[in-house]
C-alpha cells in the first residue's frame, strides 16, 4: 500500500518510557508529511508531464513517418520524372537525328539532281560553243565565196576599179568600206 501525507500525519506511535521527544518527532511528522505531499505533487506533475511528452513523441513520430513517406514518395515521383525526361529525350533526340537523316538524303537528292543539270547545261554550253563556232566559220566561208564571186564579177564587167570598189558593199570589202569613206 502506497503512503500518502495524511498517513504519515495520522499515524500513531506507541508512547514508552525514555522514548522519543513526542514534540519532535510529531514535528519532524509534520516535516516529513509536508515534504512528501510536495513529493507527490511534483511526482503527480512529472507524471503528466511524462505523458504529454508520450503523447508529443507519439505525434512526433507520427510526422516523422509521414514526413519520411513524403519524401520516398516524393523521391519515387522525382525518379519517375526524371526517368520519363529521359525517355522523351531520347525519342526527341531520335526523332532530330531521323528528320536530319532525311534531310540529308533529300538534301544530297537535290544535289545529285542539280550537279546533273549543271553537267547537262555544261555540255549544252559546250554544243552551242561549238554549233555557234560552226556556223560562225560557214558563215564566213560563206562571205568569204560571196566576195570572191562579187569581186570575179566586177573584174568581168568593169575594167576601172574605182567603179569595181564602190559596187562592193563597204561591209564585204577587205578594208571595211574605209577606202570609199576616204573617196
Amino acid at each position: 500500500m502506497r503512503l500518502t501525507s495524511v498517513d504519515i500525519h495520522s499515524r500513531e506511535f506507541v508512547r514508552c518510557f525514555r522514548g522519543y521527544s513526542g514534540r519532535e518527532v510529531e514535528a519532524f511528522r509534520q516535516e516529513v508529511a509536508d515534504n512528501f505531499e510536495e513529493l507527490q505533487i511534483e511526482a503527480a506533475s512529472a507524471r503528466d508531464e511524462v505523458a504529454r511528452m508520450r503523447d508529443d513523441l507519439e505525434r512526433y513520430r507520427a510526422l516523422e513517418r509521414s514526413m519520411n513517406e513524403s519524401l520516398m514518395l516524393a523521391q519515387r515521383s522525382a525518379d519517375e520524372v526524371k526517368a520519363n525526361a529521359h525517355k522523351e529525350a531520347e525519342l526527341i533526340v531520335g526523332n532530330a537525328e531521323q528528320q536530319a537523316r532525311e534531310v540529308l538524303q533529300q538534301a544530297r537528292a537535290e544535289r545529285a539532281v542539280l550537279e546533273r543539270g549543271i553537267a547537262e547545261l555544261r555540255q549544252a554550253r559546250a554544243q552551242c560553243i561549238d554549233e555557234f563556232g560552226a556556223l560562225i566559220a560557214a558563215v564566213s566561208q560563206r562571205l568569204e565565196g560571196f566576195r570572191t564571186k562579187i569581186e570575179e564579177a566586177q573584174q568581168a564587167t568593169a575594167p576601172d576599179r574605182g567603179l569595181e570598189r564602190e559596187a562592193i558593199p563597204s561591209w564585204l570589202s577587205e578594208d571595211g568600206g574605209q577606202a570609199a569613206a576616204r573617196r
